[in-house]
This record gives C-alpha cells, sequence and structure tokens, in this order.
C-alpha cells in the first residue's frame, strides 16, 4: 500500500519513520508483556511482541541440526537477534540454527540487541544416539527351531542376545540364511534390522548341491546356498548393491518368486538360483529415501518419488505397506503405527519403488525438574531411590520424592510446585506423582510457632450500678506467656457474657486472644476478668416545694395551725 501512495524514495523513508515511531510510542505507553505459557507440558517464555517457532525441539546428540524461525510484531526485522543457549555443552546456536551436542537439556534466548526487553525462548532436549533402535528376528527352516529371543529390539551399536539353532531328531544344523554358521549366534553391533533363518538338513541322508549367483554379478549379494537334503527348506536371500534394485529369483531362467527373501524347498538335485538384480535408474519409480527409522507416536516420514521422463503416462503412483499394522503410507507420507518392520511400495504400470521403514517403540518423554535450597535449609530429590540434580529430565509418569533438612530452629510452612502451594503438604517431604510436565520445587521454611501458655490476670473492675458494658474500661490488650517463657502482648475481644449493668453484682467475663505472626493458640487460652456493679444508691432529697405563709390568730395552738 505504501509504494502505491508514496512517490518517491524520500516520502516513503518519512512514512515508515512515523509509523515505526508511532509504534516505540505505543509500546512505551502500555509497556511490553511478558508472556509465560506452556507447549506440551515445556514452559516457555517470551515477550508479547516476540516469538520462536517451535518453543520445543528434540534432537538427537551429533545428529541433524534444526533451524528456529524468530518473528515480531513491531521489529521491521530480526536478523540482528543476538541467539545464547543457556548449556552449550548440550546445544550451540548460531544465527537460529540449532547443533545438538550431547544428551541433555538446554533453553535457546533470542533477543532484539536494540530492546532487551524482547526475547524469546525455546526448550531443547538432545537425546542420545542410543535411543535408535533395530529389530533382530530369529526363525527355523523344517527340522528344527531356534531357541531364544526370536523377537529383539537394540540400540544401534548394541548387541543382542544370544540364539541357538536346535535341530529336531534325526536332523543337523547347516548355517544361517545370511551365511553365517555360528551357533549359539549373538548379534553385536548392530547397525541395521536383522532378518534371518536356520536351515537344517537330515542326518545321513544324500544331500545337493544349491549354487547361488547374482546377475549382473555386481548388482548385489546372495547368501543361503550350501548342501542340503531334498524337502529342506531354505531360506535364500538377495541384497541389492547401491545403484541396483532386486527384481526376482529364477531357476534356469524361469522366474520363481519377485521376493528378495525366498524360502526354496531343495529339490533331490544339484540345484542353482539367480537372483536378477536391475539398475536403479532402469526403474520407472525411483523412491528417497530408500530406508527411514520412525518412532511410534514420533513425527511421520515423508517418501519422494522419481518417474522416468520415458514413460510420461505413467503418473499414477499407488502406495501400499507390506504391514500396515507396523506402518500405514497416505500418498508418501509415512506413520508409524507398531513396533516393527514394512516395506513401503510406491508403484505405477511399469514399475516400483520400495522403502524399508523400520519402527521403533516409542520413546520416552522427558521433564525437566528442578529445585533449590531453602535459604533456612537443604532440599534433594530422588526418582526410585536415586539422587538427581536439579535442571535433571525425568521420564513421564514417575515419581519424585523432595526432602529437606531445615535449620535447627525452622520448619516447613509449606511446598510449592510452579509457584502454587500445594494444600496439606507441610512435612520435610514430598513426593510429586506421575511427572507430567516441567516442574520447579520449592520448600517455604519458617521458625515454629510459640503456643500461648497463660495470659496475664486482670485487675478487677468496680462500676456503678447502670455502667454499659463498653464503659467498663476492660484493656484492649494484654500480656501472654509463652511457652518458651517470652513475654508478649496479645490483642484481646471480650465478650460480654452475662454482664447486666441493672443487676447489681459480680460478674465474671472471658477475652478471645488476637494471634500474631509466630504466636499461636491450639489451647484455646483466654483472657479473663471481673465486674462488680455496685449497688443502686438511696436518692437524696434536693429540694421540697415552698409553703404559704399561714395567719393565724393570737393564741393558736401549734397543732392547730
Amino acid at each position: 500500500m505504501l509504494k502505491r501512495h508514496l512517490k518517491n524514495s524520500f516520502n516513503l523513508l518519512l512514512a515508515v519513520a512515523m509509523i515505526f515511531t508511532l509504534i516505540l510510542a505505543s509500546v512505551a505507553a502500555t509497556g511490553v508483556t511478558t508472556i509465560e505459557g506452556k507447549s506440551s507440558g515445556v514452559q516457555v517464555t517470551s515477550s508479547s511482541a516476540l516469538t520462536i517457532s517451535p518453543e520445543e525441539i528434540e534432537l538427537v546428540a551429533g545428529g541433524e541440526s534444526a533451524t528456529l524461525t524468530l518473528t515480531s510484531t513491531i521489529h521491521p526485522t530480526v536478523q540482528n537477534a543476538k541467539w545464547s543457549s543457556s548449556n552449550q555443552s548440550v546445544a550451540t546456536v548460531n544465527k537460529g540454527v540449532v547443533t545438538p551436542v550431547s544428551p541433555g537439556t538446554a533453553v535457546i534466548t533470542a533477543t532484539i540487541s536494540s530492546d532487551k526487553s524482547q526475547y524469546a525462548t525455546c526448550f531443547v532436549t538432545v537425546l542420545s544416539p542410543s535411543t535408535i533402535y533395530y529389530r533382530l528376528t530369529y526363525s527355523a527352516g523344517t527340522g528344527g527351531y531356534v531357541l531364544g529371543e526370536l523377537s529383539q529390539t537394540v540400540n544401534q551399536g548394541g548387541s543382542g542376545t544370544a540364539v541357538e539353532a536346535i535341530p529336531n531328531e534325526n536332523y543337523h544344523f547347516v548355517g544361517w540364511s545370511d551365511g553365517r554358521d555360528d551357533n549359539p549366534r549373538t548379534d553385536a553391533n548392530v547397525m541395521a534390522n536383522v532378518d534371518v533363518a536356520a536351515n537344517f538338513a537330515i542326518d545321513n541322508q544324500e544331500t545337493y548341491l544349491l549354487t547361488l549367483a547374482a546377475n549382473p554379478k555386481e548388482g548385489g549379494t546372495v547368501t543361503g546356498g550350501g548342501n542340503y537334503a531334498p524337502e529342506t527348506t531354505v531360506r535364500v536371500v538377495a541384497v541389492p548393491n547401491s545403484g541396483y534394485d532386486f527384481e526376482y529369483w529364477t531357476l534356469e531362467t524361469t522366474p520363481v518368486s519377485n521376493s528378495a527373501t525366498f524360502d526354496y524347498t531343495m529339490p533331490a538335485s544339484d540345484t542353482t538360483l539367480v537372483a536378477v538384480f536391475k539398475t536403479a535408474e532402469s526403474s520407472s519409480v525411483m523412491v528417497s529415501p530408500t530406508s527411514m527409522i520412525l518412532t511410534v507416536g514420533g513425527e511421520d516420514g515423508t517418501i519422494a518419488v522419481t518417474q522416468n521422463p520415458s514413460h510420461p503416462t505413467n503418473r499414477n503412483i499407488k502406495w501400499s505397506s507390506s504391514n500396515t499394522g507396523v506402518a500405514t503410507v497416505n500418498n508418501g507420507v509415512v506413520r508409524a503405527i507398531s513396533p516393527g518392520v514394512a516395506t513401503i511400495t510406491a508403484s505405477n504400470s511399469s514399475g516400483s519403488g520400495t522403502c524399508q521403514v523400520t519402527v521403533n517403540p516409542a520413546l520416552p518423554k522427558l521433564f525437566v525438574v528442578t529445585f533449590s535450597d531453602p535459604s533456612n535449609g537443604s532440599m534433594t530429590a530422588s526418582v526410585e531411590g536415586a539422587l538427581i540434580s536439579s535442571g535433571s529430565s525425568v521420564t513421564e509418569g514417575k515419581d519424585i520424592l523432595f526432602t529437606t533438612v531445615p535449620n535447627l530452629g525452622h520448619e516447613v510452612s509449606s511446598w510449592r510446585v510452579n509457584g502454587t502451594v500445594v494444600a496439606g503438604e507441610t512435612g520435610l517431604t514430598y513426593t510429586y506423582r506421575n511427572l507430567d510436565r516441567n516442574i520447579a520445587v520449592e520448600v517455604m521454611l519458617k521458625e515454629p510457632d510459640l503456643k500461648v501458655a497463660s495470659v496475664a490476670s486482670v485487675s478487677t473492675k468496680y462500676v456503678d450500678y447502670g455502667t454499659p458494658f463498653g464503659s467498663v474500661g476492660l484493656p484492649s490488650t494484654i500480656e501472654a506467656t509463652l511457652e518458651d517463657g517470652s513475654k508478649t502482648n496479645l490483642g484481646v475481644t471480650w465478650s460480654k457474657g452475662s454482664y447486666d449493668e441493672n443487676v447489681a453484682g459480680t460478674y465474671t467475663v472471658e477475652g478471645t486472644l488476637t494471634m500474631k505472626t509466630g504466636v499461636v493458640n491450639p489451647d484455646g487460652v483466654k483472657a479473663s476478668a471481673q465486674i462488680v456493679v455496685n449497688e443502686k444508691p438511696d436518692l437524696k432529697v434536693a429540694s421540697v416545694a415552698s409553703v404559704s405563709t399561714k395567719y393565724v390568730d393570737y393564741g393558736t395552738p401549734f397543732g392547730s395551725v
């Protein structure tokens, strides 16, 4: 809009300057609000005008970096933002690009250099590479079985547990389908999925040679050949080399299987099976990547398809999964369902491409637990009996036991989680159960309250008949003796009780004490006073009426006046 109405660059700059000035004036007038909220249970902080996206990320140590996006509603550019990491041994940041270094957690902060009140944060969790898993699968052909854990999940570079091929009576073990013959067998330093079968042969029975070949030789490798008795089920495996795709197995030029892993029944003759490979470029459908690792509950994967331009009419790609219980696909987007292995196929009328998908179990979610020693004591935290340090990442659902040791003369006032007092918790220990978010735990300590032992006596109050209760003159404070022998003045509110100012007599009234910080009155000690209402006094003659002068005759007796 500005370009439409401003005729030259001077006017453009002037208008921008005026707008920016108005914005700054508005910010100065209203202030910049700091917003603290939560994303997936993670505490995130930003100013109202600056945001980072995403607010929470998970990376793998030594793995790919992630780029954060910084946006501002008042600054025309965020290119000069200052980026920092709270823990560079875990993750570093350079102009928004976060690089994972080692397992742990860190907070990435972006601040506008010209306005320190404008900032935003992103919570980063760096996982160990050992959280990448592979599947080991063992099975048996005819004539025996495999003893041990047949389906195993191991960390990248880890080792599985031993399995042993056990032949049935009158059978013997001849080798594994991948060419290995060690028995028992342990797969160590695992860097890929393993799926093998144990092959057996009948004792003292004539055997025949199964020869395996690759066509072309450079197209791939084949395993499973050897000497086998007739009717033995032999698992043969073809693995294409880089730049090649497996097509099918042939027996004397006749295709017998289009599966790279093929269970072949040995005939009573020497036999040759040939795995036919083709160059990947010759396929009308190519996928990228050709393998991926997903995690249950994690992000979806995406498979890209390239079709050979020599087949311009083959544009309709059909997607399928070999095991929808493990992974599903929708227009190239792959979603993990449960641990296992599935093959995703993209095909058209002229060819297909495949991607092997390994689905690992859901990674346990981690939350950060922080705490610190109170000013008048110490605090520790433990999970399942093991002490943890503040800032540790703890698995979702765990219980965390917090223990405080107050300094002498102090006791627990309250426990707080993320600034909120936990109702009813005043003991030396507190357990946060079923961890479901990042938590910051505090314990508030105080000097112990002193109990009221007694209060001073109040002198008897003598009042005139008819004196109202409020005018008796009872004290508004009273000296209290505490359990440690110290004394303090407490407020007192007197109760009238049966006092009647119009009835002479002696009355006993009670006063309720008003507590102050550090003083308690669990025994309900009260102040007491006596009030004496005097008898109603006799009335004194104040005056009498005048009598008119009496005039009497001389000689009138007094009694006759």
